[in-house]
Parts: structure tokens; sequence; C-alpha cells
């Protein structure tokens, strides 16, 4: 499987002097979901930064989809981000357009025709559990959706790679929670997910991929298995914690389980996808569900063959002809008993009358 990411030797110092970056080396394959940990400071940020060119690197080469876009000229540099799905820690949402209208708006910047963007934006809304909120503004929106809309987005136009810095960082543990499984969701379909994150709970639990920055260097990656997290030490009522959760874990020697890939079904993501969205707060009526299915349809199953279900051996022509045939034997049958007491009936009457 080609590479999405691949960084070669990078370096970043700024101008103040700070190494951010320091002679990292590390690639992610296509459709991979990659957690990138570490403490404020550790480089993360700096990551995605030269990813989408807000920051050039001081050296070594980044390649994107096997392009340098180190070598990019600026003027191609808001094209090249158009292939990028951008998730923020503090949204960014337009406060003076609805829902809706920021979604669409990633859509018109990039050419999209009204009948397009009129299609695509509802199924988008849908996805990220925000139908029934499309006409609502950013100032009316609780943290989980305002994040939620911030991934439609991102998602909108389709992009081969999501970086994702902080997506959780505002949110409580359920909004946090329903965020990541909505983030695996659009990485089952086969986007490549990059999620910059201090939340290590879902990090332990996600069991995906984690690569570790501190002060700038790469100390450890888990190489496409996951990560050992254990847990931080409990803390007693009165007693003050004097580091966090995630200083404790990175000041830890770093302990990797053998690199064997999760086997999670997608029925089973599936599932935990449903199980979390349904204790979100639903609005959508028969009516647009049924429409939303109608538009899904249309826009995400046509073409796909209708297959047929374990058990099933026949084909309804099949079922068909062989009811045929067992409705005519039944008849047959019926007849033969129909005859058969007619003439045992004849008989009798015969009898009598010799009899007599």
């Amino acid at each position: 499987m080609a590479d999405s990411i691949n960084f070669i030797r990078v370096s970043k110092t700024y101008d103040n002097g700070v190494v951010a970056l320091d002679d990292v080396s590390f690639s992610v394959a296509e459709g991979d979901f990659v957690f990138v940990i570490g403490e404020s400071g550790a480089g993360k940020s700096t990551i995605v930064k030269l990813l989408t060119r807000e920051e050039k690197a001081s050296g070594g080469r980044i390649l994107l989809n096997n392009f340098d876009i180190t070598a990019l000229y600026d003027k191609h540099v808001p094209f090249m981000r158009r292939k990028i799905g951008m998730i923020f820690q503090d949204y960014r949402l337009i406060e003076t357009k609805t829902v809706y209208e920021n979604v669409a708006f990633a859509m018109e910047i990039v050419g999209a025709s009204p009948r397009v963007i009129a299609r695509r934006v509802p199924i988008v809304l849908r996805l990220v559990g925000l139908r029934h909120r499309a006409d609502a503004y950013p100032n009316q929106l609780s943290g989980g959706e305002a994040q939620r809309a911030g991934i439609a987005r991102a998602v909108v136009n389709k992009p081969k790679l999501i970086l994702a810095d902080e997506p959780t960082g505002n949110l409580d543990p359920v909004n946090g929670e329903s965020i990541m499984a909505v983030l695996s969701r659009i990485n089952h379909e086969g986007t490549t997910v990059l999620c910059c994150t201090h939340d290590i709970e879902t990090v332990r639990r996600m069991h995906h991929r984690v690569i570790e920055f501190r002060e700038g260097a790469l100390i450890s990656d888990s190489g496409g298995g996951y990560c050992s997290l254990p847990m931080p030490p409990k803390q007693h009522a009165g007693e003050v914690q004097p580091n966090t959760d995630l200083d404790w874990i990175l000041n830890r020697t770093p302990v990797l389980t053998p690199a064997e890939p999760a086997e999670i079904s997608a029925a089973t993501i599936q599932d935990d996808i449903d199980r979390i969205l349904a204790r979100l707060p639903r609005r959508e009526t028969a009516a647009e569900n049924a429409e939303t299915a109608a538009d899904e349809d249309a826009e995400m199953v046509a073409g796909e063959e209708t297959a047929v279900l374990p058990g099933d051996t026949e084909t309804p022509a099949e079922d068909s002809e062989s009811t045929k045939a067992e409705d005519a034997g039944a008849a047959e049958a019926e007849a033969g008993e129909t005859s058969e007491s007619e003439t045992a009936e004849t008989t009798a009457d015969g009898t009598d009358e010799a009899d007599a």
C-alpha cells in the first residue's frame, strides 16, 4: 500500500531559535488511522502546520502521496490544501453562516455546482448526526455539535487525508467519544486520518498506531500495532497530583505490544458508532429519515449488486417455479382424494340396491 504521508529527516527551527522538530522520519500508509501524542511543545501542532504548509520545514522532505510539498511554490499551496480535510480544536466555523452554509461553503470554494452541494451536504450532515441542526448558527450549538459541524466541513469534499488537531480538546468525554466514532467511520471508508491529541484514554481505547513525540524528537512508534499505555496512579481524596496523566505517561519507558493489527470487524465498528450516536440528542423526523435514506441510496449505494443472504439457495424466480410446482402437486393430490371418495360412495349405493 502506498504511503499517504512521508517525513524524511525533517527539522523545524522557528525564528526565535526554538527547535520544534529535530531530524524526524516516519511514514503513514494510505487508509491508516494514526495518533500523534505528546505534551505541549512536543511538536504535534508543528507536524500539522508542516503538512498544510502553514510553516515550511527547515530541513528534510515531506511527501504527500509521493509529492514533495517542501518544494511547492507558495501560489500552489491553496490547491494542495483542498485535498486535505482539517479539523481544529476551536472549530473555526463562520459565525454568520448556518451549519448547512458552513459545510456548503467548503464545496463552493472548490467550484462544486449548486446541484451537487444540495445533494451531498445533507448526506454528510446525517453522517455526523447534525441533519436536525442544519439551520442553526454556531453560537446555538454545543461544543460537540460545533465539532461535528467542523468534521462535516472537513469531509464534504471527500479528501484522501484528514488532519485532526486536538479534535476532542474542548469536549466532555461523551462528546469526545462520539467525535472519535465519527472519525473511525470516515477512516473505515478508506480515508487516512492523522490525529494529534493529548486524550490518552481515547488513544488507549481505540488501539490504533501511536507515534509519540517529546521536545521535538520522535521517541516511540508502535508501528502498526498499538502502544500499551498503562493507567496512571490513582489520586486519593485531598491529595494533590503533581503531574497530569499525560505527563506521567510520557515520562515512562515506552512499552510496546507486538505489532499485530487489532482484529476488529466492520460490524463491531458500526455497532460502537450506533451505540455512541444513540446517546446524543436526536430530533430527526420520520420524513427526514426517509428523505435521507433516499439521498444515501442515490449517492452511496448506486451500482451495488443485490447479494443472496446466507442460507438462501434459490433465486426469487426459482422460488416462484418451485411454489407453482408444489401448488400443482397439491391440487392433483386433492383431486385424487375426491375421486376415491366418489368411487367409494358409488360402490356403497350399488350394494344397498342389491340387498333391496
